[in-house]
């Protein structure tokens, strides 16, 4: 979010910021790599509360 902030304060001043724009990567990679993880242990979590023992 911060990212999202600092460069849209760069294009105002017309100034160059490569760190915001690295900021902005990292956290929508971050987000997408949660999102995953997130589904990944649900999935599992789901699958193995399915599995009835005899």
């Amino acid at each position: 979010m911060l990212g999202h902030v600092a460069r849209a304060q760069s294009k105002k001043t017309g100034v160059s910021n490569g760190f915001a724009a690295a900021a902005v990567i990292v956290g929508w990679i971050t987000t997408a790599l949660t999102v995953l993880l997130w589904t990944l242990v649900l999935l599992v979590s789901h699958d193995a509360a399915s599995i009835h023992h005899p």
